[in-house]
């Protein structure tokens, strides 16, 4: 093992870290959602090669308390309401078990008309926004 380990260099771990660590949570807060309501608080970020990604967070009651859990850090092509929309949907979660959607004021997001809050309530008049 320890071997191993120093073989290691950070660009390896980082890609261990995330090529397999990060995928057995992912499908792990994925199932969780699969058997539970949860709601989707999304922020949009830009990193220093000021590419544009979304950052998804979930949250759902699970063993009598309530979980916040990161699901994804999606890297967005565009920054329009559609393109944010397809990334939360390519995410794999039981969309119709979304009661709640949160988001910092970006009009992009929160357009009434055309932004992510009103194509969530296209597709899910029932949730809480």
């Amino acid at each position: 093992m320890k071997k191993i380990a120093k073989g290691l260099t950070r660009g390896k771990a980082t890609k261990l870290i995330v090529g397999v660590l990060g995928r057995a949570f992912k499908t792990e807060v994925i199932n969780d959602l699969k058997m539970n309501r949860f709601s989707i608080t999304i922020d949009e970020t830009i990193d220093i090669s000021t590419k544009k990604s979304l950052v998804i967070i979930v949250r759902y009651w699970k063993n009598d308390k309530i979980e916040d859990k990161f699901l994804d850090l999606v890297e967005l092509q565009v920054s329009t309401a559609d393109a944010i929309i397809s990334s939360i949907k390519n995410s794999n979660i039981p969309l119709l078990s979304v009661i709640g959607f949160s988001v910092d004021n970006v009009s992009t997001i929160m357009g009434v008309l055309g932004g992510v809050q009103a194509k969530f309530k296209d597709i899910l008049p029932h949730i809480y926004v």
